[in-house]
């Protein structure tokens, strides 16, 4: 073999290896060797690139290069050198999942162990070799990541006791840029958190002073547990188990591995269990009703409807009864958010000061539209109040107000007052929001008046929430993402 065709190969074969290191799924010509497993591990495979690098090297240099974990001259070595000349990629998988132990069930039950802290600029070779054979998936098992890593900021990796005793299995991975916690990684599911080592991390964060960013993940993988823990019981799933289980009022996160430090990681061990779910007894328990008090369609809705999962037909609000609240345009994942606002009586001072402490600024043109409202009134009002997105309405490219003015009425909604948006600014949680405001268009209407006067909007904006209000221009355009609020009608109950 001429020496540029090997230098195209080896070009080829670190491209595929390094495709299969930004991703959990193996390819497809390298599955059909390995069919005969029943797993396949992303370690192995990518050992096999290595060693097939290794014999591309022979051939176009005839040495052999020294392995991190063999010495020149020894026997793996050279067993190895004999494989790489003679064998095929199935025969050097088989070898590579010898060098790999992945630890078993019984193992990772036992959180006895010990936290092993690397200092910055430390010997990367001390951390690489404590990690060899142990099958993490982790990247920080190459060494020239490992090297990186160390020059970032120190590493943490927690071992558990193996059967021997001994403080020898990875299980987490801490990873810090200077003084910032920058990773945690576990030996579960694309590197997820394995369930039964939950706790010692969590321990473990609360020495770090930004350990508080990760409670969300705790309680995500803390919230699968304890629904595997149940389905293995045979217990039966309860309400507050399916709303978290189908992501219905929050999201759920984990530890596992992005490509995109900006994207959020999904645990498909989620899709996993919702396949063995029956959809249609869920909604029952999670609405709390029966299979016919769930609506698919305009012609299903009775005075016992206390569910609707369908399409936003013309004229659906006036049809439906005002208290259902379980609204979805698909179910579990198209969900029309559903806001009982109250309005209280309250003074310019007293709102102004509730919004503050809400981290909400008002304009001052906002604040105009404030002063007269009819907050210092001695009344109540009540509304239910809905947030859909123009795609929810029914549009797929950018529209005008006209045209989401006219497709609100078609749907029975109507707009809400200003003391309703404020409420609204008050009641609600905005945690969610950072690059799509929120509009809220402003004018009680009946059927036949105008279009609202009033766009409020509300956005995140130096890391505060601002409430603006501008004249609604009804040619001004809009986009499918775009989320404006209404309110149903007729649901306000005035006591003096």
């Amino acid at each position: 073999m001429q020496q540029s065709q090997i230098e195209r190969q080896i070009k080829h074969v670190k491209d595929r290896k390094k495709a299969l290191e930004k991703t959990d799924n193996i390819p497809q010509d390298i599955q059909e060797h390995l069919k005969y497993f029943e797993d396949t591990s992303k370690e192995a495979a990518l050992r096999v690139y290595d060693r097939t690098l290794d014999l591309l090297e022979i051939e176009k240099t005839k040495v052999i290069r020294p392995l991190d974990s063999m010495k020149e001259g020894s026997v793996e070595l050279n067993d190895l050198a004999q494989r790489l000349l003679t064998e095929d990629f199935f025969k050097l998988y088989v070898w590579a999942i010898e060098q790999v132990h992945p630890v078993s069930r019984e193992i990772l039950k036992k959180t006895k162990g010990t936290w092993i802290k690397y200092d910055q600029d430390s010997d990367h070779r001390n951390l690489v070799h404590s990690l060899e054979g142990h099958h993490t998936d982790w990247c920080t098992a190459k060494e020239g990541t490992a090297r990186m890593h160390l020059k970032r900021g120190d590493f943490y990796v927690f071992y558990s006791e193996d059967e021997e005793g001994k403080a020898r299995i990875p299980r987490v991975a801490i990873r810090m840029q200077e003084d910032e916690l920058k990773e945690v990684r576990g030996v579960g599911s694309q590197q997820n958190l394995d369930p039964f080592i939950i706790e010692t991390v969590e321990e473990k964060l609360k020495s770090f002073s930004d350990g508080t960013y990760y409670e969300k993940k705790f309680k995500g993988v803390k919230g699968l547990r304890t629904i595997d823990e149940k389905i293995e019981c045979g217990e039966k799933l309860n309400k507050e188990d399916l709303i978290f289980l189908y992501e219905l009022d929050d999201t759920i996160e984990g530890f596992g591995e992005v490509e995109n430090s900006e994207a959020r990681w999904h645990d498909p061990h989620i899709a996993e269990l919702l396949k063995t779910r029956d959809v249609e007894a869920d909604m029952q328990t999670i609405f709390e009703c029966k299979k016919e008090q769930i609506a698919r369609s305009m012609d299903q809705i009775t005075q016992q409807t206390e569910a609707y999962v369908g399409s936003l037909e013309p004229g659906l609000f006036d049809r439906l009864p005002q208290d259902v609240v379980h609204l979805y345009v698909a179910f579990p994942e198209k969900k029309i958010p559903l806001s009982i606002v109250r309005k209280e009586r309250k003074s310019i001072g007293e709102m102004t000061e509730a919004l503050q402490n809400k981290n909400i600024t008002i304009s001052s043109e906002a604040m105009q539209s404030l002063e007269i409202s009819e907050f210092a009134q001695e009344k109540t009002e009540e509304a239910y109040v809905l947030s859909l997105t123009l795609a929810d309405l029914g549009f797929s490219e950018r529209t005008t107000a006209d045209n989401v003015f006219m497709r609100a009425r078609e749907l029975g909604l109507d707009f809400c007052s200003s003391e309703t948006a404020f409420s609204y600014f008050l009641e609600e949680e905005f945690h969610h929001l950072k690059d799509e405001p929120i509009f809220i268009p402003t004018h009680n209407l009946s059927k036949e008046s105008s279009d609202p006067s009033s766009l409020f909007q509300l956005e995140f904006y130096r890391q505060q929430f601002l409430v603006d209000i501008n004249p609604i221009r009804s040619s001004e355009k809009f986009s499918p993402k775009d989320v404006f609020v209404f309110r149903r009608k007729n649901k306000t109950n005035t006591s003096p």
